[in-house]
């Protein structure tokens, strides 16, 4: 087995060494190496000019008036639930196979989630199993666009529309997707 290759400056005050194992190589032009670095020396790095620019410009590139910048995708699916008044005693019908930010954002909102399985296809939500589920205490439908690939949101949102529940997609994981020729 290999070692990764360390120089004798890599170790820190206590001994320990410290080892760059790379995740990818970013390929940043100057002017974005540039863009970058005026951010971090700003005073407003998480509510300045660049994030209302990124928000305006996402929310063309998306069709919609608005774009929010949140810190994750998580505080988004959060923050969706609270405005949709989804709270204690509420059902959120959301896909057995994803990542576990679905989960905890309705937890954190006091809510119940309910997990169904998916179709092999898509990894999305299963619309038979959904609507299986559903039972009055069903509020909301949270599917999943996981790794960029859209879910059957067709027959869910019609699932959602004939029950009267709350359809909240996430799709945290499929920016620059598209389903019926829309961004998801």
């Amino acid at each position: 087995m290999n070692e990764p290759a360390h120089d004798a400056d890599e170790f820190d005050e206590g001994g320990a060494v410290s080892v760059h194992i790379p995740l990818c190589d970013p390929d940043m032009t100057t002017q974005e190496l540039k863009a970058v670095d005026a951010v971090l020396r700003s005073a407003r790095v998480s509510n300045g000019v660049a994030v209302e620019d990124f928000e305006r410009e996402f929310a063309a590139y998306l069709g919609r008036r608005y774009a929010l910048a949140v810190p994750s995708g998580t505080i988004g699916l959060f923050l969706v639930l609270a405005a949709r008044g989804v709270g204690p005693g509420d059902e959120v019908i959301v896909p057995a196979f994803t990542f576990v930010a679905t989960a905890l954002a309705v937890l954190h909102q006091g809510a119940v989630p309910v997990f169904v399985d998916v179709e092999e296809k898509t990894f999305g939500m299963d619309p038979r199993r959904l609507a299986a589920a559903i039972t009055p205490k069903t509020k909301a439908v949270m599917p999943v666009h996981l790794h960029g690939t859209p879910c059957d949101i067709d027959a869910i949102a019609a699932i959602c529309q004939k029950h009267h529940l709350l359809l909240i997609e996430d799709a945290a994981q499929a920016h620059g997707s598209t389903h019926g020729g829309k961004k998801l």
